[in-house]
This record gives C-alpha cells, sequence and structure tokens, in this order.
C-alpha cells in the first residue's frame, strides 16, 4: 500500500469518526470509486472497528 492509500484510509477514518457519510460523498471527498470506498469500510471491520449504517445510508465508526 503506498502512502497516498495509507492517507486516504486514515482520512477516512476520520471522517467516520466525526460525522455519518454516505458512500457517494465518501467517494466524491476521497477522489475514489464507491467500490473503493466499500473496500475500506471492510478494511475498518477487519481491523476490529465498529462500522454501522443509519436509517438515511450513511455509514459513521463509533469511537471507542
Amino acid at each position: 500500500m503506498n502512502q497516498h492509500k495509507i492517507y486516504r484510509v486514515l482520512r477516512l477514518l476520520q471522517m467516520l469518526q466525526e460525522k455519518p457519510r454516505t458512500v457517494m460523498g465518501m467517494a466524491r471527498y476521497l477522489g475514489t470509486s464507491e467500490r473503493t470506498a466499500y473496500r475500506y469500510l471492510k478494511l475498518f471491520e477487519k481491523l476490529d472497528y465498529i462500522v454501522q449504517r443509519d436509517n438515511y445510508y450513511k455509514y459513521f465508526i463509533e469511537k471507542k
């Protein structure tokens, strides 16, 4: 994983801890596809973060 990808993953982690975001919004902000945004969400789950989705299809990560 190169530094640019690591930066995007860390930035997304920070974003999702601040407030819920849609997959489309995540992808647009990070300059990636929606598929990549979903992959990042799966990565967070593998790292034992609690990724949740609200009734408006916005994802967020609970702070531990």
